[in-house]
C-alpha cells in the first residue's frame, strides 16, 4: 500500500474538488463544480438509457399518486 502526501500553499490545500481552508477556528471549504451548459445529453448518455430511466421515473411518479388501501 503506498500513500501520498500533500502539503498545503498559504493554510490551503486542494483536495479532490474541494478546497480546505485552514482559518483560526477550524477550517472552511469550498467546492468546484463543473460548468455543465457544455455537455450534450446525447453524447453523455445514449439515447435508449436516457429513455429507459425516463420512464422509469414517469413510472415511479405515477405508482406513488396512486391511493394507497
Amino acid at each position: 500500500m503506498s500513500f501520498t502526501l500533500e502539503e498545503s500553499s498559504d493554510d490551503r490545500l486542494p483536495f479532490l474538488n474541494v478546497l480546505i481552508t485552514a482559518q483560526e477556528k477550524g477550517f472552511s471549504t469550498q467546492t468546484h463544480q463543473q460548468r455543465t451548459e457544455n455537455l450534450n445529453g446525447e453524447s453523455e448518455c445514449p439515447q435508449q438509457y436516457l429513455s429507459t430511466t425516463t420512464n422509469a421515473y414517469v413510472l415511479l411518479g405515477s405508482e406513488s399518486e396512486q391511493p394507497k388501501d
